[in-house]
């Protein structure tokens, strides 16, 4: 009897942490969605990662001056993200980016997401961000209501040049 009751509670911590790992996997995706579909220029797939709310909270450090962020809140930010990312202003890229020390936290439907992202841009230079998220579940999909993210441009690769250009070692 105590074996079938020691089983059936590790089948059910067994699917707990299933589950838990499922719904980690689906924040890591929206989230490198939203990177990904920023530096493509891609509006619609940006969008679709975004939590449409009033709350919703952005502050991010600035590629061409380091020591300023740039930030943004509400419905009017997305709606002017999404009218940047669509215009001729943004430049598509194609970086290449790896995510680690993932520390995800999922409060029923909240949860909270720090992690670690190194950049490497086209031009080779590497920087590397500390990030962290907030997600909102909406009719069953996470999207992101805040993001804050703070980029080390003192360990680039390349030392950045406050006019905005890199320069080299």
């Amino acid at each position: 009897m105590k074996s079938i009751i020691l089983s059936i509670a590790l089948l059910a911590m067994g699917q707990l942490a299933f589950a838990q790992n499922a719904e980690e996997e689906a924040i890591k995706n929206i989230i490198i969605k939203e990177t990904l579909s920023f530096y493509y220029c891609d509006a619609a797939a940006w969008e679709s990662t975004m939590l449409p709310v009033d709350h919703h909270t952005w502050t991010v450090t600035t590629f061409n001056d380091p020591g300023s962020a740039a930030t943004g809140q509400g419905l009017s930010f997305i709606n002017n993200m999404k009218g940047y990312l669509n215009s001729g202003n943004c430049k598509k890229s194609e970086p290449k980016i790896k995510y680690s020390d993932w520390n995800i936290q999922i409060r029923g439907t909240v949860a909270w997401a720090a992690y670690k992202e190194r950049t490497t841009m086209p031009d080779d230079t590497e920087i590397d961000a500390y990030t962290m998220k907030i997600l909102e579940k909406q009719d069953g999909v996470w999207k992101i209501s805040a993001t804050s993210s703070v980029w080390d441009f003192n360990h680039a690769s390349k030392p950045w040049n406050p006019k905005g250009a890199a320069t080299k070692n």
